[in-house]
């Protein structure tokens, strides 16, 4: 759902203007805005540069025969809307399946909440549920309204950081074997996404 200009709060202001700040601000509140501006610039030109990286990495490897897959990317689903929520939420799922050469956060989620296909059912309903119950008061299973029939809920994924282990399609069942391969493989790239959305360090999750 778009944001309307009524919606926007002053710091979301802030970061869509990158750079553009109030002359009433107080001294904290203006030295606060120019932190929040950096980071979504820094946000933004990472989440390029890891896109470059992976098309690069495909194509070298498409050319020399290894296989012939485009990457999944991923990332923050709306980067104003994550650095104005609190508490932040980085998802690490393992990887993405079907066909490469598509933005799991910049087409697929987006796509569904406008579609409303995220169903009651699946990887995205759960994210849906969890997020909003952890951004609305940590609601119980119970206090939840069904996805498809409350739009706040999986509205709430716009809110969220989501990275895959592996960068390429893969099977719906994962080897593990193959995984922290991938993870081994991959290593810098999601250190430096997870540094970006400054969560917990990558590496604790599977060592």
């Amino acid at each position: 759902m778009p944001l309307e200009v009524e919606d926007i709060t002053d710091f979301e202001l802030c970061c869509f203007s990158h750079k553009w700040l109030l002359d009433t601000d107080h001294p904290r509140q203006y030295a606060g805005r120019i932190m929040n501006a950096d980071r979504l610039e820094a946000l933004l030109a990472l989440e390029e540069e890891v896109k470059a990286e992976l098309e690069n990495r495909a194509k070298a490897e498409r050319a020399q025969g290894l296989h012939n897959k485009w990457p999944i990317t991923d990332g923050v689903v709306d980067e104003p809307l994550y650095l104005a929520t609190t508490p932040k939420m980085l998802w690490i799922l393992k990887e993405p399946w079907d066909e490469g050469g598509w933005s799991l956060t910049k087409d697929a989620i987006p796509r569904m909440l406008k579609e409303g296909s995220i169903g009651d059912k699946g990887i995205f309903a759960r994210m849906a549920w969890v997020t909003y119950s952890v951004l609305n008061g940590f609601q119980t299973w119970q206090q939840m309204p069904w996805v498809s029939n409350e739009p706040k809920v999986g509205e709430s994924l716009r809110r969220i950081a989501y990275i895959n282990i592996s960068k390429l399609p893969g099977p719906k069942v994962t080897q593990m074997a193959k995984l922290r391969a991938c993870y081994e493989r991959n290593k810098a790239m999601l250190l430096r996404q997870d540094s970006a959305t400054r969560i917990g360090p990558v590496e604790s999750v599977l060592s």
